[in-house]
């Protein structure tokens, strides 16, 4: 999750917790409207719009109709990140020419000043030893031994050794970030008889890796030689009056056994459906047709039991049901849920296929939606939608999507529908693209940072998608207005002092301010009135008083004309 779009009466707890993922933040309502691009002649729908019921998500006889929309969970992974490699493993057994060892990682490309390889966003992956106590009327001992490397971000990427006990509870012995080299460990834990797994004495030990939703090798925001390389795993249990179990030594070299299995995490679940009849608390607004929505009720994802509203004001949800706070499959082991609703292909019109508009091409993409949203008061927002494009160049519309960056994310303080556009530069899409489809994402923005609050609503809901095309006459091309404010921070990490750099299209007023990682207010840099172009300034990492602040992770905030942007900056000492 990366920049996003908000109004400005967020609270700090909610600036700090977007600031994780790296949010843009701009108010829906700033948002500008197709008509005011300069480039643009005129505009054709291209999906949804007056005349059709794409985008409606209704029949002719107004049923709920899925139109072959898709849904997912973005937060349940979609393969193995664990695999067994020699990426950088040769410390971790010097007398093996070429070491082998496990690896949580992928061969992502190589970032400025890094190497190929390294972690991305929003993992949540495990390796696992499964075994057998001798005695399952006795305790057991349990001790790991390896040998790892580690290389994650400091304070929000983790590699943990953990071990479950019944009940599904796991419960950490050792957790690693930042670098770590040639790390020989040794954990041990204890199993009681009730905590076994099954009737049998069966335990269960895990290396997990977790990474949050941005700054990784994935976006280049912080490169690695990650996550983890692990090595020389062995397991010992025991019991007093039986002799040790002791695990051969996992070495990953070609003929050895493997005793360590990838085990496949479940995601917070995926809870799109389309709802008929949803109950608002909008003054001015209702909408009784099908809209899609993110609402447990225990059936579409079950497991949940479903989720009942504990405070009144959102109560309105069908048979008072509301969007699941608490962790929904994963009892928080991730916090927040992150469901994709994703159209089918759409393809982009090219200049033949434009008759009786000669020398016109595709300019720009236009995508709209009404988006209800009412968010949670004692944090200061909830769930937002956030509004993206994926396109290929894949000629059949088949293989090979991205998504445009950047992510942008959009809620509303207040209880209301809104007409939510975003608009898409042809330059911003895949060379050569020829098809696109529209992903509209629910995103749980409050649950990473925001712990005390127990209010949820049914919101958000969406309805009413339309895409268009906008064309203008490559002839004779007009500047485009400049898309936001741009913010960068230079070095980061830091010692002394960063620069933080910023470019404003316009003149208006401008804060930055400085943070620290648990939301606190730590300094204001600068308040005036400035002029649009480029400027700077140096933090030379000191608070209000002028005392140096300790070493961490700090966020800088800046705000200008409506628009809020937040990055994540690491004072090293």
């Amino acid at each position: 999750m990366r920049k996003s779009a908000f109004s400005l009466a967020l609270t700090l707890a909610v600036i700090a917790g977007l600031s994780t993922n790296h949010f843009r933040i701009a108010e829906a309502k700033d948002q500008i409207s197709a008509a005011t691009f300069s480039t643009i002649i005129d505009t054709i729908d291209i999906y949804g719009g007056p005349g059709t019921l794409e985008g409606t998500f209704q029949t002719a006889d107004g049923l709920p109709d899925e139109q072959g929309w898709t849904t997912s969970d973005g937060t349940a992974p979609d393969q193995d990140f664990w695999n067994i490699s020699q990426y950088n493993a040769a410390n971790l057994d010097p007398g093996v020419t070429d070491n082998n060892a496990w690896w949580c990682g992928q061969d992502f490309p190589a970032c400025l000043d890094d190497t190929v390889g390294g972690y991305g966003n929003s993992w949540n992956t495990s390796l696992a030893w499964l075994g057998i106590v001798t005695d399952n009327s006795l305790p057991a001992v349990i001790t790991v031994t390896g040998i790892l490397n580690n290389d994650s971000e400091p304070g929000y990427d983790h590699t943990r050794l953990n071990f479950a006990t019944a009940g599904n509870q796991f419960h950490d012995t050792m957790v690693l970030d930042g670098m770590v080299v040639g790390l020989d460990f040794s954990e041990s834990f204890t199993y009681n008889p009730g905590d076994y797994l099954g009737n049998l004495g069966e335990v269960m030990v895990r290396l997990t890796f977790q990474s949050d939703g941005g700054w990784s090798d994935e976006d280049c925001d912080w490169p690695t030689r990650g996550a983890a390389q692990i090595d020389n795993l062995q397991v010992t249990i025991s019991q007093i009056g039986y002799p040790d179990l002791v695990s051969p030594v996992e070495t990953c070299e070609p003929g050895d056994p493997v005793q360590w299995k990838y085990i496949p995490t479940k995601g917070y679940g995926n809870f799109a459906k389309l709802w008929t009849d949803l109950q608002d608390v909008d003054p001015l607004v209702d909408n009784f047709s099908p809209q899609w929505a993110f609402i447990d009720d225990g059936i579409i994802e079950p497991g949940t039991g479903g989720t009942k509203c504990t405070l009144g004001t959102g109560c309105y949800g069908p048979d008072s049901l509301v969007v699941d706070i608490w962790g929904g499959l994963q009892n928080n082991i991730i916090p927040g849920l992150k469901n994709h609703v994703t159209s089918p292909a759409i393809e982009i019109p090219i200049a033949s296929s434009l008759p009786g508009l000669p020398g016109l091409v595709v300019d720009e993409l236009i995508l709209s939606a009404d988006a209800y949203f009412h968010c949670d008061p004692a944090c200061g927002a909830f769930m937002a939608l956030g509004f993206d494009i994926l396109s290929t160049a894949d000629p059949t519309g088949q293989d090979n999507w991205v998504l445009t960056p950047p992510s942008l994310f959009y809620l509303s303080d207040i209880p209301e529908y809104k007409r939510i556009t975003r608009v898409f530069s042809m330059g911003s899409l895949v060379p050569g693209a020829r098809f696109v489809k529209i992903r509209i994402t629910a995103d749980d923005i409050r649950t990473s940072w925001c712990w005390t609050a127990l209010f949820s609503t049914p919101a958000p809901y969406f309805d009413n998608v339309r895409l268009q095309a906008g064309l203008a006459n490559p002839a004779s091309p007009v500047p485009e207005l400049p898309e936001g404010i741009q913010l960068s921070l230079r070095p980061n990490p830091f010692n002394p002092a960063v620069e933080i750099s910023w470019f404003l299209p316009r003149d208006a007023e401008l804060e930055i301010l400085v943070y620290d990682i648990s939301g606190r207010f730590v300094r204001l840099l600068v308040k005036e009135t400035a002029t649009a172009g480029p400027g700077s300034i140096m933090w030379r990492g000191d608070n209000e008083q002028g005392q140096s602040v300790p070493a961490g992770v700090y966020f800088c905030k800046i705000r200008s004309a409506g628009e809020i942007l937040v990055q994540k900056m690491t004072l090293l000492k």
